[in-house]
Parts: structure tokens; sequence; C-alpha cells
């Protein structure tokens, strides 16, 4: 009952308006037994309950005489609710009554089934989205009874949660969020920015971590291989009539030789898996060469994983790497072009005077398109991992292997570098400034060109970006490399889930409480998922299967669905908003939230008139390195070494044209100079003491007077203020 009642639901929420005539029906063949004395190469069942007509088709190859009849049995979310004996010679179907030894071309055998028959099917099975039913016929000698042949197909109602509109629709909200997060950075609202442009890539991760569950070999319910297909398209798995063609044409042209799988519908049954296969385990597991692709005694294609996702997308198995890569050219080549049309427009509008010339300068822009280029590669690396370990398997032409292998290293080397360089950064930071926020958040050429791997994050988070890469390689090898074995698969990747898990909610990387959750929420969906399919794969089909089949499309659903909502409403408020800002809490960071440079020199002038100062107008840096201890002085690399032109709390502004939150479009200096500040909260003097906000006036000397040592009086007084907020409170 609790079945009925969720497939009703599901029903109500999936069926389209106007219900057309109902009909189930199958065109796919599994053997059920390894018999020689009949192979079947398609099979082929229609029922319609309206006419109460059962048509039964297939073509094979007989090497017994004699009479036949065949035992009928359908079953539905695991529970059979048909069972029917056919005999031939009743039915007066001469081509099986004898059968003969050859060929055998049965286009249709009709039989009326009585109504008792038509009412024990749930009337859920002609209307509810992804059928999980399917029809065995046994065919078996009248004379000695012995089994000649088991043939198996799975049913359909023509129904499906996989709609191309669904991808559509996700991929718009992503881009209107990703882009209105462009246009507040360019009104200068940095902070409503980097929020609305987490909250999207969010929503992206989790889009591709569910494309990633459909490309496994488990066995899953229909329901959720339909659902998985419709974010296939954040893995560059799309059919476009042009892009196929030139995938087939660089095949081809590099000495590789296209399938011909969807070509031969007509004459092959192609199945997707439905029988657990044999366990391998250790080395030879991932050496083994296998395609997703099997082929059973009789001819007929067994289809599993990736290839699985490729048929349903239309596109050859031998097609697939080549598709994904061309999409993420295309994709990678498209966002660049319109980044340099903003550039173009940039220029001539500094050229008429109608906005500030600073901001064109040539140097500061090729560091900002490397940034974007990196961001890019970074979003299409979980693709990138999966098709191109893939290809190394699959082996479909000697140039895409090499093809495969160049991108690979490339991309992969690229994020270790960017790690590499953030983690010395910071390590160089905490070591002067016992921070990692201050150069890493302060340093804007650095952030512009790699801030797109931890902008996102709090500061003592920084290395988290070293997690995620190691996260997204390791569990594309076993996506990739094990599609022979489900069982290897599905294990690694429970507790890749697992531990990622636990990272996420022991380190809280993110930058505040809102984001973390959202984070958290799309990991532990991620780990559930995971424990779903384990249980799909070590578990016969019944309605156990089918239940949490359907539960999890549900709770999938729901999050997307809650995602999607919350960066709608996200982007509209940053566009329509008078100062979005003001509607999300300043990031409480050590160090990160570096206060405006118009309220650091009003306290610079109130503490000179306190002391006596004869100079009030005299300024300096608060950031200057004169502040560094002398054994840090001279080991600083440039990179490392605070100037006007690097650093955002110097005294003069960032010549940065883009906003590291986004670092996709230019932003304004009239608002907060730094994604982690509002640019309209100010603080009194009480509140410079309170935990969490960064004291820089205490720590750093920000008058025009020096004290003769503030390091000492400060290490013997309290703590390093840097050392406070986020990250340090115990």
């Amino acid at each position: 009952m609790l079945l009925i009642s969720i497939l009703s639901i599901l029903t109500f929420l999936c069926s389209a308006p106007v219900s057309a005539s109902r009909v189930i029906k199958s065109n796919s063949l599994d053997l059920c037994t390894d018999n020689k004395n009949f192979t079947a190469t398609f099979f082929n069942v229609t029922f319609t309950p309206d006419d109460r007509l059962l048509s039964i088709g297939f073509n094979g190859t007989v090497a017994i005489s004699g009479n036949v009849v065949a035992d009928l049995s359908l079953k539905a979310y695991g529970k059979e609710v048909i069972t029917k004996t056919l005999d031939p010679c009743q039915m007066k179907e001469q081509r099986l009554c004898p059968m003969n030894i050859g060929k055998l071309e049965i286009p249709a055998i009709q039989t009326t089934l009585p109504q008792s028959v038509i009412n024990q099917v749930p009337n859920v099975a002609y209307t509810v989205p992804d059928l999980d039913a399917s029809v065995r016929v046994y065919i078996n000698s009248t004379d000695t009874g012995a089994p000649i042949a088991c043939m198996e197909a799975s049913l359909s109602n023509s129904k499906s949660v996989y709609q191309q509109a669904v991808g559509w629709v996700i991929a718009l909200v992503i881009g209107l969020g990703l882009a209105s997060s462009g246009i507040a950075s360019i009104l200068g609202y940095s902070h409503a920015a980097l929020h609305v442009a987490a909250k999207s890539l969010a929503l992206f991760g989790f889009v591709q971590s569910q494309a990633i569950l459909g490309m496994t070999s488990v066995h899953m319910p229909p329901i959720v291989e339909s659902w998985t297909q419709n974010f296939q398209w954040s893995m560059g798995i799309m059919h476009l009539g042009f892009i196929q063609k030139i995938a087939n044409w660089y095949l081809r042209a590099t000495g590789g030789t296209s399938s011909t799988l969807l070509s031969d519908l007509e004459n092959t049954s192609v199945n997707v898996l439905k029988r657990k296969r044999s366990l391998d385990f250790g080395a030879g597991a991932l050496m083994k060469r296998e395609s997703g692709e099997g082929t059973a005694p009789d001819g007929s294609k067994t289809i599993y994983g990736i290839v699985r996702v490729g048929f349903k997308a239309s596109i050859e198995r031998t097609d697939i790497f080549m598709t994904g890569f061309i999409f993420i050219m295309i994709f990678i080549g498209f966002t660049m072009l319109i980044v340099g049309l903003v550039r173009l427009v940039s220029g001539l509008l500094a050229k008429s005077g109608k906005t500030d010339s600073s901001k064109m300068d040539s140097s500061t822009w090729a560091v900002t398109m490397k940034g974007i280029l990196l961001r890019l590669i970074l979003m299409c690396y979980p693709a990138v991992c999966v098709l191109c370990l893939w290809e190394f398997a699959s082996h479909d032409s000697a140039a895409e292997v090499i093809l495969a292998v160049v991108m690979l290293l490339s991309t992969t080397a690229i994020l270790v570098m960017a790690a590499v360089r953030i983690i010395r950064k910071a390590r160089r930071s905490v070591e002067i400034y016992k921070s990692p926020a201050f150069m890493l958040q302060n340093d804007t050429m650095f952030l512009n060109k790699w801030g797109f791997l931890y902008a996102h994050h709090r500061s003592p988070a920084y290395y988290f970006v070293t997690l995620m890469v190691v996260y997204i390689f390791v569990k594309g090898i076993f996506v990739a490399l094990c599609q022979p074995s489900s069982s290897v698969q599905i294990a690694a990747l429970f507790v890749i889930e697992v531990l990622m898990l636990v990272a996420v909610c022991v380190i809280r990387p993110w930058m505040d409480k809102k984001t973390n959750i959202m984070n958290i929420s799309v990991t532990s969906i991620n780990f559930l998922n995971t424990l779903l399919l384990l249980i799909f794969n070590f578990r016969e089909r019944d309605m156990a299967t089918s239940i949490l089949g359907v539960i999890l499309f549900v709770y999938n659903a729901i999050l997307t669905l809650i995602l999607l909502i919350v960066i709608l409403v996200a982007s509209i408020m940053a566009l329509v908003s008078k100062n979005p800002d003001n509607k999300y809490q300043v990031m409480k960071d050590d160090g990160s939230s570096i206060m405006s440079r118009t309220h650091m020199t009003e306290l610079d002038a109130l503490g000179a008139a306190a002391r006596g100062s004869p100079d009030q107008n005299q300024k300096q840096n608060p950031f200057a390195h004169n502040e560094i201890p002398p054994n840090h002085a001279d080991s600083l690399q440039p990179s490392d070494r605070t100037s006007p032109s690097h650093m955002t709390g110097a005294n003069h502004s960032p010549s940065s044209p883009l906003d590291p939150s986004v670092p996709l479009f230019p932003s304004s200096d009239t608002r907060s100079t730094s994604p982690y500040e509002s640019g309209d909260h100010t603080l009194s003097p009480s509140e410079y003491s309170q935990p969490g906000v960064s004291p820089v006036n205490r720590g750093y000397n920000v008058s025009p007077i020096r004290t003769p040592s503030p390091h000492a009086y400060r290490a013997a007084n309290n703590p390093s203020p840097w050392q406070r907020g986020a990250g340090y409170e115990h």
C-alpha cells in the first residue's frame, strides 16, 4: 500500500494533462538461460488493456523441432501480476505448431486476455513514469516438458521522468545565477555576488554528482536511470547532429571503427543490464578491458554504465568521449568569447570617458582572463576525469587516447599547481601575519588569478581545494575504470562519499552558516545516493528496491527544486534590491573582513588627534611592511610583498577590473573593497573588541605616529588579533 500511495502521488505530479491510450510495451531482450537450441535476436511485447490484447513477436534461430508451449509471467515492482500459458496449436499459429529447425520470424502473436486478468494490473502501471516491470516467456517442449528457451524484456508505458526540458531549465537557472552574480559585481555589490555565485556553483556540483551517479555500472530502477539522465548535459553528454558528425569523422580519420549499436536497432535488441555480473576484485578488475557493452550468446547487446548513458542520449559508444570533449571546448570557448566582448565594450566606454580608463590595463586583464579560464577548468574537471579515464579503457582510436592523456594531465597539473600556490601563499601569510587571510585576500592580482579555488571558503580552510581536487580525481578513477565490476565501483564510491561527508561536517569550509548548510546537504544526499546504489547492487530486484528507487528520485527532486528556488530568489534579489549586500551577514573571518579605507582613514585621524599629533594629514599604510619581523623581510618572494598596486588595504585602489568573488565580470570601486565586507556597514569603536571582528587597527600601527614596538606590546598583552573569528574559536 505504501508503494501504491507513493506512485499515485508521483503519477499526479508527472502525468500529462491529457491521457493517451493505455499501453505497455517493450522491444528489448535478455536471455534467462543459455540454451543453444534456440537463439533469439529480437523480442517485442505489447499489452493494450483497453482492447485486452497481448501481442508477442520475436526473431531467432531454432535447432530443434516439435510442438511447444509458452509460459508467460509479468512482474511489476517485484510482484507477479499476470501468469498465462500460451499454446500455439490452440491459437492456430502454424509457424509454431510445430516448431521447425531454421530461422524463425514471428512478427506478432496476438491473444485476448480475460477481464479478470486485466483487473490484476494496478492502474499506476499505465501512468506512473518509468514503469519498473518485466515480462518473462519460457518456451517448453510439449512432448518432454524440457525447457527450450527463456526470454525476458523490460516493459515501459512510454512515460518517463527523463525530459529534456528539465535539463534546460536547470542549466538556465544556473546560468541566471552566474549572470546575476556578475551583474551584482559590476554594480559593486561584491558580497551579494559572492553568495549568489556560491549557490549557483553548489547546484552545478550537485547536478554533476547525479550525472556521475547515472554513469555507474550498477543496475538501478528505471526511474533512477531516467532521473540521472536529465543531468548528463553537465558531463558533456548531449546529442546534437553536427557534433555527432564531427566526432564520428574524427574517429574514422584517426583509424577508429565506429560502433553500430544505434543503427542496428531494427535487427538487434539492446537491453539495459538487469542481472548482477560476477564480482571482480583487485587489479584485474581495473585493467580488464570492457566498453560497457556486452554481447549475449544470441548476438543481442546488453549495455551498462557510461554506454547506457550514451545510448539513452542517442550517442554511439565510440562517440561518447569526443562528444564530451567537443562540448567542453565549446563551453570554455563561448565563455571566453563573452568575456572578450565585455573587455571590448569596457574599452570603448573607457575611451568615450564613461568609465574609469584605469581599469583597462592590459596586464590586469591578462591576469583576470587566466583566472576565468582556471575557473572554467575547475567546473569541467569532473567530466574531464570521467571521460578521459574511460577513454583509456575503451580505446576508440590512438589519437583519441592521446587527446585524453593530454587533456587529463594538463587540467590536473593546472589545478594541482594552483592548489600548491594557494597553500604556499597561505603558509607564508600565517608565518608573517599569523593568519592566512592577509595575503590570500589582499593581494588583488593573486586573488583574481587563483581566488576561484578559495574565494567561497573561510580563510582557515584554504587547503580544502586540495581535498576537492583529490575527491574529484579519485571518484573519476572508480567511475571510469571500474565499469566491468559494479561491486568494486560502488563500494569504493561509498567509502569516498563517507570520507567527504565527514570532512565537510568537521571542517565546514564555506564562508557562512547558510552556505555550509547548503553544501553539507548536497554532500549528505550524495552519500545517501551511493548507499542506495550499494543496496541495488547486492540485492535482487523486488518490491523493496522499487520503493527505494522511487524514494531516491523523490528526495533528489526535492533538493534540486529547493536549490533552484534559492538561486532564483537570490538572483532576483541581487538584481532588484537597492543594496543586496545588506541581505547577507558579513563574513566573520580572521582578517578577511578588511575594513574600508575610508573608515580606517577616519580612525587614523581620530587616533592622531587624541595623541596630539602635529600633522593629522600624514597617512601611513596600515599594512606597511615595516611591521614585518626582520627575519622575514628578506625571505619574502616578490609576489608576497605588500605594495599599493597589489593590496586592497593600500592607499591606492586596486587596479583589478574584476571582482574576486566572480572573476568573470568587471567590478566597481564605489562600494566595499573586498567581497568579505559590506560597503554600508560601519563599526563603532566598541565593536572592535568583539570576537569575530578583525581588529586590524590594534594589530598594526595605523596612526601617523609609530609606537616603538607594537609586536612586543601585543605579545605581552593579548594573542594575535588575526587568530580570532571563524576557525580559531575554541
